[in-house]
């Protein structure tokens, strides 16, 4: 199965989209607040993922509870991500990677650190959830990650059987 891709200019979708809620608006729509938990029960939903033991895929920080003002999805959940994400007024960081240095996200493992200490500050005075996509990401059929890489690499997928082929495509 081949998984097609649209090739919409960024802007001209983002153009779309603000047009599309400028209108809703004015019909008096209100669009739906969703709690941190809500989006991550809605990923594994979507995603068809049971739930996997002893996963760190876990939330890293925040509550589960917070209303979610926008999500920044990262392979790596640095400083300069939580900065991003501060200024794009999104409380809610989806991460592949640790956000502390270590697989299981110890903080205690590098609490001495002073990065961790500036991470913590800003995850805490703006009130930022961090959720680990890590586990459920390989989960997913075909794999999420060894799909992007083999699409990047490549220039296109072919999907058989739950696993990735690489077809050649030649760049235009």
């Amino acid at each position: 199965m081949n998984i097609p891709h649209h090739n919409i200019p960024r802007r001209r979708f983002i153009g779309n989209l603000s047009k599309a809620a400028a209108g809703l608006a004015l019909l008096g729509w209100q669009p739906v607040q969703l709690t941190v938990q809500e989006v991550i029960d809605l990923v594994l939903k979507e995603g068809n993922l049971s739930p996997i033991k002893d996963t760190v895929d876990t939330l890293k920080s925040g509550q589960p509870s917070q209303i979610v003002t926008g999500i920044i999805t990262t392979m790596f959940p640095t400083i300069t991500v939580i900065q991003e994400a501060i200024k794009r007024n999104a409380n809610f960081i989806i991460a592949h990677e640790p956000s502390f240095y270590n697989h299981k996200d110890d903080k205690d493992w590098v609490k001495e650190n002073d990065v961790l200490r500036q991470k913590l500050a800003l995850l805490d005075k703006h009130k930022i959830a961090i959720w680990r996509f890590h586990d459920y990401c390989h989960a997913l059929k075909p794999d999420a990650v060894i799909y992007g890489v083999a699409k990047k690499r490549a220039g296109s997928v072919i999907i058989k059987q739950g696993n990735c082929r690489l077809r050649y495509r030649q760049c235009l």
